[in-house]
């Protein structure tokens, strides 16, 4: 087969990858969605390195999951406690699956949402096999892919992100399928400019817009076409499903409706310029990216949002705790440190004051059906591992907020003592998102259905 010039597959394939997110994020303000039902939202908060599981367990009386008493670690959402479903003793069992490439946090990002595992990667310069990325694509996409969550949204999905590191399976949560990782925008001005310039056009400069992208999408999808005869048969399934996307892309640029769901739906000035690469002013950086999403919630230019914090093993130090230590160091430090031990629930306290800060902004929303925007959406928080001294991934830290306007059972705290396997989770998310499925991920991990007491 004759090789293809490298510019002409850049500007066809990958070109028209790259440009795929922008497009998505620039439709026009006229496609915001007007629904005579108030639609239902997930978000996904991730903190990294996972947490002291042992003070992060509050206590909880065995035979009455709402009587329960917060732990000191998640004491910050105390004023949200009838709002909560706490999960604990749920297992990443897909992470330990025997085909798993990865381990430890690199393994835990790739099962998380996915509830498969990482495939096989590149071999190093010793001959060793590396890591590849995880082999499905994940909860949040599986969503998007459904047109009853997402109605007619400008996104499907937004990621949304804080210092998050280069493009590796450890700082990879997301994927749009088989080894396809999507990253979050941790350029809170570039978010901005995605999310909210159209709500500052005037109709002029709209119908401008939406012609200029039209145009874009015609050449991407005749680059496409004329690049279908030049590939084998695997390269061109891959071909096809890009193709699909983007000309699904275009048909919905023709979907006009110049109504919003929400009157509160507003542009949000970020300020002045900040440096997003500094992880000194990350706390900044984290209350403009929640304020973005809760706005592109609140607009429904979204209805799937992802929140990641800073990766893991990363160099991120909590200075503003009085910290000298990344975070990483300090949850390898031994047991026996109790110096290192407290600034470790002091980060995991800090973090449950982030999520608090997100869940008040939710609850500031009132919605069109009397419920607030947080009592119709679904918060999750979790991590890669559960205990980050140890890398253990068979009990889980999540918590639970929101209830889907009802779907959710709230104010309680539910202790598993037979390790369900956390693809049951996904199960019940799916299903109280209006999605259900019999399984997601790894069917051997999804027998018995969506974990009891979720929905």
């Amino acid at each position: 087969m004759r090789a293809l010039d490298r510019r002409t597959l850049l500007r066809g394939l990958g070109g028209a990858a790259l440009g795929l997110p922008f497009l998505e994020a620039m439709r026009p303000r006229s496609v915001l969605a007007q629904t005579t039902t108030t639609p239902k939202r997930i978000i996904f908060f991730q903190t990294p390195n996972g947490l002291q599981m042992d003070r992060w367990r509050g206590s909880v009386d065995p035979g009455d999951p709402t009587n329960f008493t917060l732990s000191p670690t998640l004491a910050p959402l105390a004023a949200h406690r009838d709002r909560l479903l706490i999960l604990d003793g749920v297992s990443m069992a897909s992470s330990y699956d025997p085909a798993q490439q990865a381990t430890a946090h690199q393994g835990g990002a790739a099962s998380l949402w996915t509830g498969t595992w990482a495939g096989p990667g590149q071999m190093d310069g010793g001959g060793n096999q590396l890591s590849g990325y995880a082999i499905s694509r994940s909860l949040d996409h599986e969503l998007a892919l459904d047109p009853g969550v997402v109605g007619n949204t400008r996104f499907p999905a937004y990621y949304f992100g804080v210092l998050p590191s280069a493009d590796h399976v450890i700082s990879r949560l997301f994927y749009a399928g088989p080894s396809q990782p999507i990253g979050p925008n941790a350029n809170p001005y570039d978010v901005h400019r995605q999310l909210f310039a159209d709500l500052e056009a005037n109709e002029a400069e709209l119908t401008q817009r939406t012609q200029q992208r039209r145009f874009v999408l015609d050449a991407v999808i005749g680059d496409y076409r004329s690049l279908r005869c030049k590939l084998d048969a695997s390269d061109r399934q891959t071909l096809e499903r890009h193709l699909a996307h983007v000309e699904a892309l275009e048909r919905r640029l023709g979907e006009l409706d110049p109504t919003v769901v929400n009157a509160a739906c507003r542009t949000i000035d970020p300020g002045a310029p900040l440096n997003f690469y500094d992880f000194q002013i990350l706390p900044e950086l984290g209350r403009l990216q929640m304020d973005l999403m809760v706005m592109a919630l609140t607009c429904d230019l979204t209805r799937i949002a992802a929140f990641q914090w800073h990766s893991p093993v990363g160099a991120i130090v909590h200075q503003w705790l009085g910290h000298t230590e990344t975070h990483h160091d300090l949850t390898h430090q031994p047991i026996t440190d109790q110096a290192a031990q407290e600034k470790i629930a002091q980060i995991d306290h800090w973090h449950a004051g982030q999520l608090a800060y997100l869940l008040d902004r939710l609850h500031q929303v009132v919605e069109a059906n009397g419920r607030t925007l947080l009592e119709n959406s679904l918060v999750v928080w979790t991590s890669e591992i559960g205990v980050g001294w140890s890398h253990d991934r068979q009990d889980l830290p999540l918590v639970l907020a929101g209830g889907l306007a009802g779907q959710i059972r709230t104010g309680r705290h539910l202790r598993f003592n037979d390790r369900p396997a956390h693809n049951r989770l996904h199960l019940a998310i799916l299903e109280a998102m209006g999605a259900p499925r019999a399984a997601f991920g790894a069917p051997a991990y999804c027998a018995g259905g969506p974990l009891p007491g979720v929905l």
